[in-house]
Parts: structure tokens; C-alpha cells; sequence
């Protein structure tokens, strides 16, 4: 083998290394390379975040259309901003956790995590926004394997509605998301409209549907009694006219009762548009 086949071999062995073993340095180095950004002082381990006007801040309902991850104590997949002397991992695309909140009900597995109402926190996304990924693990309130954080929130109606926190597992990927819902009847549109300002949120169309069969069930349960009452008050009357007053009385708790039914309704619809 002459000098000049001996370089040449070895010119081919080097390129063949570099190949194998130095791109996937890069890919690495890329990965977790650090770019100056500002950080607003709120910005802890577990809040989502958005990248706006070369700043990174809490994630809300806000400004939701620039979510950009997950702020984390440490991870392999991570994009390290920095403030000053301060590095800040942000999870751009893989496993993290986040602060989630159950506002807009409980979190199970599979579901797409929205920016929320609290600086930070996500919930599930029931209607079109831009989402940080998708849950990897469910959240309620009634689950005791960890402590919740409470915080109370003002619906538009200008009540108070107590919300739970916790960190909880999820796949980052930031996207649009479009729920696939059936489309709400154009007869139950406005109910759903008053739905959604008397929750602070978004009635889901089942919700919706199932609060139009209560309300038909106590109006036909009261319209049943209420004629029921009439046809017997009418029939004493005819018996014995002088019996008005025991008959007014008769109307009178035959109200009562209906204002009871449509009470108990209100209290049904109340819980299934709590969500």
C-alpha cells in the first residue's frame, strides 16, 4: 500500500467519525444552548411561560398566543435562559411539570393544557387557543396522593369560585388546538351564552343539553301540578261557592311547591355547569 493510499484511508476513517460521533454533539449542544433573554423575578420551576418581545413571562389567558414551555428545575430537553448570572431551563418540547389548575374541570390524561386565568397555571383547553401539550397524568380535587394550593377566582357574574392547584406531569408541545366537540343546537345557543357568563367558563354543548332536560322536567312537573290544582279548585267551586278562601289557600301552597321544584332545579343546574 503506497503513502498516498495510507492517507486516504485514513481521510475516509476521520470522515466516518465525525459523521457518527460529532453530529449527534451538536444536535446535544444545540438542545441546550443559552440564549439571552430577560426574565421577569415571578417566573418559578412548574409555570408556563411565553417568550414576548425577547422577554420571558408567566403564561395567561392574556397573552397565550406566545406560549413558548415549561420552566423546570432540570431537565435533558431544555433551552437554558439566561438573566444576568441567572440560567432559566424552559422545557420547549418534551416531559415536564406544570402548575394545573382545574378550573375549567378535572384533567385526565390525554387532554390539551391552555394558558389560564392564573398567571402560570394551565387548565384544559375546552375551546380554540394555543396549548403548552398535553397531559400525562389526571388531576381532581379529590385525589389525596398530594396536597392542592386553593385559589379564589370572580366569575363574570361577580361570584367567587375556589380553584385547586397542583404540579402535574405533561408532554410540552406547543400548538393550536381546535376541540372536537359537537356543535351546539342553534335553539340552545343562547342558554349556553348565559351558561357560560353565570360559570366564568365555557359550558361544554353536554352540559348543555343536560341543563335544558332539567329545566323541561321541572317545567312539566309544575305545569302538571298547576293544572291538576286548577281542574280541582274549579270542580269545588262549582260544588260550593262559598269554599273560595279554602281555595285560595289550596293556590297559594300549590305555588309554594312549584317554586320549591324550580329551587331544586336551579341547585341541580348550579352543579352541572360547576365543571
Amino acid at each position: 500500500m503506497t503513502v498516498f493510499e495510507r492517507w486516504y484511508k485514513f481521510f475516509l476513517i476521520s470522515i466516518a467519525i465525525v459523521c457518527i460521533f460529532g453530529i449527534p454533539i451538536v444536535a446535544s449542544a444545540e438542545s441546550l444552548s443559552t440564549q439571552s433573554y430577560q426574565v421577569q423575578a415571578d417566573v418559578v420551576p412548574g409555570a408556563a411561560v411565553v417568550l414576548q418581545n425577547n422577554t420571558i413571562s408567566l403564561a395567561t389567558t392574556d397573552n397565550q398566543q406566545y406560549l413558548y414551555g415549561v420552566a423546570v428545575q432540570g431537565s435533558d430537553v431544555v433551552v437554558n435562559v439566561s438573566s444576568g448570572t441567572t440560567k432559566y431551563p424552559i422545557v420547549t418540547s418534551g416531559q415536564a411539570r406544570v402548575a394545573a389548575s382545574d378550573i375549567n374541570g378535572e384533567i385526565q390524561v390525554g387532554d390539551q393544557l391552555a394558558a389560564s386565568p392564573i398567571a402560570g397555571a394551565v387548565m384544559k383547553a375546552t375551546q380554540s387557543s394555543r396549548v403548552v401539550g398535553t397531559a400525562a397524568q389526571s388531576f381532581s380535587a379529590t385525589q389525596k396522593d398530594q396536597p392542592n394550593q386553593q385559589r379564589s377566582l370572580k366569575a363574570t357574574d361577580g361570584s367567587t369560585k375556589t380553584v385547586n392547584i397542583r404540579l402535574i406531569s405533561l408532554v410540552v408541545s406547543v400548538a393550536d388546538f381546535q376541540p372536537s366537540v359537537a356543535a351546539v343546537p342553534a335553539v340552545l345557543l343562547p342558554l349556553q351564552q348565559v351558561l357560560n357568563g353565570a360559570s366564568g367558563h365555557t359550558v361544554t354543548t353536554e352540559r348543555t343539553i343536560l341543563v335544558t332536560l332539567v329545566l323541561l322536567v321541572a317545567l312539566i312537573i309544575a305545569l302538571v301540578i298547576l293544572y291538576s290544582s286548577a281542574s280541582s279548585s274549579i270542580r269545588s267551586i262549582g260544588r260550593n261557592p262559598t269554599a273560595k278562601n279554602a281555595i285560595f289557600l289550596s293556590l297559594l301552597q300549590v305555588v309554594g311547591m312549584i317554586a320549591v321544584i324550580f329551587l331544586i332545579a336551579f341547585g341541580m343546574i348550579k352543579l352541572i355547569i360547576r365543571g
